[in-house]
Parts: structure tokens; C-alpha cells; sequence
């Protein structure tokens, strides 16, 4: 209950509305999405989601769920690891790539390079993003890449990499 008194910092986002380039973002359906992931997902899978100017949206889901993305908050990785700022760049750049090629083998082949297993697809990414990239994933089942969790903006998928299992029972 978001008038309740308390220390539940995502119950703002029951409210709450982002704004990014211009359209408005209401956050309770990441929120959905968050603690589905809270609840379903073990362990530490890598997650793909989309990329922000800084104080905005960007790493929503990493940020509350505490599970580990391509890329953190772009700047805090360039602070605090000065020395690996290409890298910094070169992720951020894969991460946006990702969403923007309509080429499903390109985007299979990025997350394979950081062994992502879920990506997001929510109101950020359709806003962020281009039409085609985006589209591109309701249609890749054959590249691995299933829907597991979906509310009214929010959908979730899991990429269980076929081609990575057969690596691992050689």
C-alpha cells in the first residue's frame, strides 16, 4: 500500500510517471515487471534492458532487482573504472545495438558475448528505440528468444541459448 508508512522503495512506482523523449511513462507496469523477476528469477542472470541519458530511466530493472546488466549507469562505470571507459563505451554501444538492429542474428550474437539471458522490452525501449529493432523480438522463437513474462507494456524474454547449451555438454 503506497499510503502506508514505510521502506519499500519501489512503491513510488506504483504512481509514478517518467517522462522520455517527450512521451510519458507510467512506471507501474515495470514495477510488475520487477518484482516478477524478483520472484522467479534465481541466481544472478545477466539482463538486457534500455539505455538512458544519465538521471533518466536507464538500468530501471538492474537498479531494483539488484541483477546484473551489460552495462551499469554509464557514468558511475566511467568514474570508477576510468581505465576501462572504451569498454564502457564498446558495452554501451552493443546494449544499444541490441535493440536497434533488425538483424536477429546480430542481437543473438551480442548476447551471447555477455551471456544475457533475459531481455526487457517495456515502454522505455519502444520510446528509446526504434520500431523495427524492437518488433524483431516477438518473432524469435527460432533464435531461442521466449516470452516469460507479459503485462500491458512489459514483456519479458528469456534467451536460452541452445547453441551455449551444447557448448557446455561437450
Amino acid at each position: 500500500n503506497s499510503n502506508s508508512i514505510g521502506l519499500d522503495g519501489l512503491a513510488y512506482m506504483e504512481t509514478a510517471v517518467q517522462f522520455e523523449q517527450d512521451q510519458s511513462i507510467p512506471l507501474i507496469y515495470d514495477l510488475a515487471a520487477i518484482k516478477w523477476l524478483q520472484r522467479s528469477v534465481e541466481g544472478s542472470p545477466v539482463i538486457v534492458e534500455g539505455l538512458t541519458d544519465l538521471y533518466h530511466l536507464g538500468n530501471r530493472v538492474s537498479i531494483n532487482t539488484g541483477l546484473p546488466s551489460i552495462i551499469g549507469w554509464d557514468w558511475h562505470q566511467r568514474q570508477q573504472r576510468v581505465g576501462y571507459s572504451t569498454a564502457v563505451t564498446a558495452r554501451r554501444a552493443d546494449v544499444d545495438r541490441i535493440y536497434e538492429t533488425t538483424q536477429p542474428d546480430e542481437a543473438v550474437r551480442l548476447m551471447r558475448k555477455y551471456a544475457a539471458r533475459f531481455l526487457i522490452v517495456g515502454e522505455l525501449e519502444r520510446v528509446q528505440y526504434s520500431e523495427a529493432g524492437v518488433a524483431k523480438f516477438a518473432s524469435m522463437e527460432e533464435w531461442d528468444l521466449f516470452p516469460v513474462y507479459i503485462n500491458e507494456k512489459v514483456t519479458i524474454y528469456e534467451f536460452r541459448d541452445s547453441h551455449l547449451a551444447t557448448i557446455l555438454r561437450e
